[in-house]
Order: structure tokens, then C-alpha cells, then sequence
């Protein structure tokens, strides 16, 4: 590294610390915020389009990661059977964090290799096939009788049977 790069990047560095900290705050504190809310939501309208929302929207609107694991919870719930529905937690949880060591391995070396636009294009394509997965074959694990509308909830917010 030159003088001059140095030079500038002591300049630089303050404002990059505050601009990750901005960044850090919003993308914690509202997916937190949010993710209170979607286990009621998704009772209510379903959990497909949480699950859709979190790979289309920006995190900090949407929930991000904490809102995309409740879905996903949530979902397991519903489809599975009391008897392997932990097993589907488990599993869920191992490939969640297989998944997450694996890509922060192997982005270093396909960085080292090539550049960062190639990083972000196999992130993006991933993702998008990951949307496109859910879209596809992901269906809705609630009933339609059991997604709430407001015909069915009385004064007191209990579901009408």
C-alpha cells in the first residue's frame, strides 16, 4: 500500500465506520422489530408470502434472516407430524448453518480468484433460485379455512368455530 492510499484511508475510515453502523443498526433492529409480529401475521394471511417476502424485499423491510427463520419454523410446524417435527428443526438448523460456513469458506477463495462482481452474481443467482424454489414448489401449508379474514374473528380476536 502506497503513502497516499493510506493517506486516504485514514481520511475515508471514519465514515465508513459510521455508515456500517447505520447499516448494522437498521438491518437489526427493525428485522428484530419485525420479526414479532410475523408469527401472528403469518396465522393470519399464511406462511408462503413470508417466506416469498424475505427473498424479495430488502432485509431491513422485510425481517431478513429472523423473519425468513420464523417462516420457515412455521412451516415446519404445519406439514410436519409430531413425531419427526423436530428432526425437521434439526435439520433445518444444520443446513441453515452448513450452508453459512460453507459460502463464508468458499466466497474467500472465489474472491482471491476473480473479483467481487463475480461473488455477488453467484449470490444473487442463488438467491433468486432460491425464490424461484419457493414460488415453484413451496405450497401454502395452511388450509384455507384456517387462514384467518376478518369474517372470522369476533370482538375479542377468537377465531370462530
Amino acid at each position: 500500500m502506497t503513502v497516499k492510499s493510506q493517506h486516504i484511508e485514514t481520511q475515508i475510515q471514519p465514515y465508513v465506520v459510521k455508515i456500517l453502523m447505520a447499516i448494522s443498526l437498521l438491518e437489526s433492529i427493525i428485522p428484530a422489530f419485525v420479526s414479532l409480529f410475523i408469527g401472528p401475521w403469518s396465522d393470519k394471511y399464511g406462511r408462503r408470502p413470508i417466506l416469498l417476502t424475505t427473498f424479495s424485499v430488502p432485509s431491513v423491510l422485510s425481517g431478513g434472516t429472523c423473519a425468513l427463520i420464523t417462516g420457515i419454523y412455521c412451516y415446519i410446524s404445519d406439514v410436519a407430524k409430531a413425531k419427526s417435527r423436530a428432526l425437521r428443526m434439526v435439520l433445518n438448523e444444520a443446513s441453515l448453518c452448513a450452508g453459512m460456513m460453507i459460502g463464508n469458506v468458499l466466497t474467500g477463495y472465489i474472491y482471491e480468484a476473480t473479483n467481487a462482481i463475480t461473488v455477488f452474481s453467484i449470490s444473487s443467482t442463488l438467491l433468486f433460485l432460491a425464490l424461484l424454489y419457493v414460488y415453484a414448489f413451496v405450497m401454502e401449508s395452511l388450509k384455507p379455512e384456517q387462514i384467518m379474514t376478518a369474517g372470522n374473528v369476533d370482538i375479542n380476536n377468537s377465531i370462530k368455530l
